[in-house]
């Protein structure tokens, strides 16, 4: 049991934040090529009016929702005991 402890990619805490914010980046990314795919299948005015109303809802969603879960995330991480943990805790 002892010799699974070397396969574990323990590495110190600022990774995990690095690591959580490349995957985030990663969906924000994948998420900005969906939005202009849908937006070249209407027309001009629609495209305002969508994008005015996704920045009011993603407005809405941020201070009221993702804000609180990834400050919970950070200090999650923040409060693990140990200095080297996994790589993939976050």
């Amino acid at each position: 049991m002892a010799q699974t402890t070397n396969w574990t990619p323990a590495k110190k805490k600022i990774w995990l934040h690095l690591t959580a914010g490349i995957m985030w980046s990663g969906v924000e990314v994948m998420l900005v090529v969906f939005a202009a795919t849908w937006f070249g299948l209407v027309h001009s005015w629609t495209v305002l009016l969508l994008v005015l109303a996704g920045l009011l809802l993603a407005a809405g969603i941020y201070f009221f929702g993702f804000s609180k879960l990834a400050s919970r995330n950070v200090q999650r991480i923040i409060n693990i005991p140990k200095e080297r943990v996994c790589l993939f805790a976050f």
